[in-house]
């Protein structure tokens, strides 16, 4: 069953639906992105290296970055080889090489808003990952004091069904396994105290 878009749609929906996007800001030219993973293969193109979650979230915040403006600056955040496959990306979709900034040395979340509290301190940001990701990621940033502005993208749940969609296929069941490993990380981030149960 988990296998099935109707079963991995209600997994993902309380999680795609809890943030939604915006209130846009021109005075707010800081963008957060979150990088996913990358893939070993042998590809010289960066954008096939990078997971789905990577590219998409680096799609979302391109389209962010060219509706603010001149003073826009977008950051990407995760491991060293992730964000730097990122950033090439980036400028060859039109992004000003100057306008980027990469923090190299996070593998998580938490790390994420740890390694960028320095950088942000007080000031309000836009904050692009997964849908799904989203309530996790703000309430790690806002544990910190940190002021994000949900930017949710990769949305993977359906609102429709049709007949075939009650047939088993594996891709529906990664989408559940990323459901319940969400709902697992909260439980863990609640445990560790990086989160507040308010912030969800």
């Amino acid at each position: 069953m988990a296998s099935t878009v109707p079963v991995a749609s209600l997994l993902l929906a309380p999680l795609e639906g809890h943030q939604v996007r915006g209130p846009a800001d021109p005075k707010n030219g800081r963008i957060v992105i979150l990088a996913g993973g990358i893939r070993g293969n042998q590809s010289p193109a960066a954008s096939d290296k990078m997971t789905e979650p990577s590219l998409f979230r680096l799609m979302v915040g391109i389209e962010l970055y060219k509706k603010s403006g001149e003073e826009a600056t977008m950051i990407i955040t995760g491991r060293r080889r992730v964000v730097e496959e990122m950033a090439c990306v980036a400028e060859r979709l039109g992004v000003d090489k100057e306008d980027i900034v990469l923090e190299g040395n996070s593998r998580n979340t938490y790390e994420h808003a740890r390694e960028l509290l320095p950088m942000l301190h007080q000031n309000r940001f836009y904050l692009v990952t997964s849908a799904g990701h989203m309530p996790r990621a703000m309430a790690t940033f806002k544990k910190l004091g940190m002021h994000p502005v949900p930017w949710p993208g990769h949305y993977l749940s359906e609102k429709s069904f049709e007949l075939r969609h009650f047939l088993p296929a594996g891709s529906e069941l990664a989408k559940s396994d990323n459901a319940v490993y969400e709902y697992l990380a909260i439980v863990w981030y609640m445990l560790r105290g990086h989160i507040n149960i308010s912030d969800l």
